[in-house]
Protein backbone atom coordinates (compact mmCIF):
# COMPACT_ATOMS: atom_id res chain seq x y z
CA UNK A 1 0.00 0.00 0.00
CA UNK A 2 1.17 3.50 -0.70
CA UNK A 3 -0.47 6.91 -0.44
CA UNK A 4 -1.79 8.67 -3.53
CA UNK A 5 0.53 11.34 -4.91
CA UNK A 6 -0.97 14.28 -6.76
CA UNK A 7 0.16 14.55 -10.39
CA UNK A 8 -0.35 17.84 -12.15
CA UNK A 9 -2.32 17.70 -15.37
CA UNK A 10 -4.46 14.75 -14.29
CA UNK A 11 -8.20 14.87 -13.66
CA UNK A 12 -7.72 13.72 -10.07
CA UNK A 13 -5.27 16.59 -9.38
CA UNK A 14 -8.20 19.02 -9.78
CA UNK A 15 -10.29 17.15 -7.19
CA UNK A 16 -10.28 18.03 -3.48
CA UNK A 17 -7.25 16.44 -1.80
CA UNK A 18 -6.99 14.70 1.58
CA UNK A 19 -4.64 15.92 4.29
CA UNK A 20 -1.28 14.13 4.36
CA UNK A 21 -2.00 12.93 7.91
CA UNK A 22 -5.21 11.22 6.72
CA UNK A 23 -3.35 9.52 3.86
CA UNK A 24 -0.57 8.33 6.18
CA UNK A 25 -3.05 7.03 8.74
CA UNK A 26 -5.03 5.11 6.10
CA UNK A 27 -1.80 3.69 4.70
CA UNK A 28 -0.75 2.45 8.16
CA UNK A 29 -4.19 0.89 8.65
CA UNK A 30 -4.01 -0.94 5.31
CA UNK A 31 -0.53 -2.28 6.04
CA UNK A 32 -1.61 -3.49 9.49
CA UNK A 33 -4.68 -5.20 7.99
CA UNK A 34 -2.55 -6.80 5.28
CA UNK A 35 -0.13 -8.23 7.87
CA UNK A 36 -3.01 -9.58 9.95
CA UNK A 37 -4.59 -11.26 6.92
CA UNK A 38 -1.23 -12.73 5.82
CA UNK A 39 -0.74 -14.22 9.28
CA UNK A 40 -4.26 -15.70 9.32
CA UNK A 41 -3.65 -17.21 5.89
CA UNK A 42 -0.30 -18.72 6.93
CA UNK A 43 -1.80 -20.26 10.08
CA UNK A 44 -4.14 -22.34 7.91
CA UNK A 45 -1.09 -24.39 6.91
CA UNK A 46 0.30 -25.15 10.39
CA UNK A 47 1.33 -28.81 10.74
CA UNK A 48 0.74 -29.43 7.04
CA UNK A 49 3.37 -30.71 4.65
CA UNK A 50 4.05 -28.45 1.67
CA UNK A 51 6.57 -28.54 -1.14
CA UNK A 52 9.05 -25.66 -0.78
CA UNK A 53 11.41 -24.45 -3.48
CA UNK A 54 14.62 -23.42 -1.73
CA UNK A 55 15.84 -20.10 -3.10
CA UNK A 56 18.44 -18.96 -0.54
CA UNK A 57 20.72 -20.73 1.88
CA UNK A 58 23.51 -19.92 4.27
CA UNK A 59 25.29 -21.81 7.07
CA UNK A 60 22.36 -21.46 9.48
CA UNK A 61 19.14 -21.76 7.47
CA UNK A 62 17.45 -21.96 4.08
CA UNK A 63 14.57 -19.88 2.72
CA UNK A 64 12.09 -20.70 -0.01
CA UNK A 65 8.50 -20.34 -1.16
CA UNK A 66 5.58 -22.71 -1.44
CA UNK A 67 3.35 -22.80 -4.51
CA UNK A 68 0.86 -20.66 -2.56
CA UNK A 69 3.46 -17.93 -1.88
CA UNK A 70 4.31 -18.64 1.75
CA UNK A 71 7.85 -17.60 2.58
CA UNK A 72 9.32 -20.47 4.60
CA UNK A 73 12.50 -20.61 6.67
CA UNK A 74 14.03 -24.01 7.42
CA UNK A 75 16.70 -23.99 10.11
CA UNK A 76 19.16 -26.16 8.21
CA UNK A 77 21.19 -25.82 5.05
CA UNK A 78 19.37 -27.21 1.99
CA UNK A 79 20.30 -27.17 -1.69
CA UNK A 80 18.95 -24.17 -3.65
CA UNK A 81 16.71 -24.62 -6.70
CA UNK A 82 15.41 -27.84 -5.19
CA UNK A 83 11.96 -28.76 -3.87
CA UNK A 84 11.70 -30.29 -0.39
CA UNK A 85 8.74 -31.62 1.59
CA UNK A 86 8.47 -29.24 4.56
CA UNK A 87 6.11 -29.38 7.55
CA UNK A 88 4.96 -25.91 8.60
CA UNK A 89 5.61 -25.54 12.35
CA UNK A 90 5.34 -21.87 13.29
CA UNK A 91 4.09 -18.55 11.91
CA UNK A 92 6.40 -15.56 12.36
CA UNK A 93 5.91 -11.92 11.41
CA UNK A 94 7.25 -12.09 7.84
CA UNK A 95 7.56 -15.83 7.17
CA UNK A 96 6.74 -19.24 8.47
CA UNK A 97 9.15 -21.71 10.03
CA UNK A 98 9.21 -25.25 8.71
CA UNK A 99 11.05 -28.50 9.24
CA UNK A 100 12.17 -31.03 6.69
CA UNK A 101 9.63 -33.86 6.55
CA UNK A 102 10.84 -37.26 7.65
CA UNK A 103 8.44 -39.08 5.36
CA UNK A 104 10.01 -41.61 3.02
CA UNK A 105 10.59 -40.57 -0.57
CA UNK A 106 8.14 -42.01 -3.09
CA UNK A 107 9.61 -44.44 -5.61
Amino acid sequence: AFPYSKREGTTSARMPQLEESVKKNRNRMLIALSKKLEEQYAKKFLNQELEVLIEEENQEFSVGHTSNYLKVQINQKLKTNTYYPIIIKEVKEDRVIGELSQRPKEL
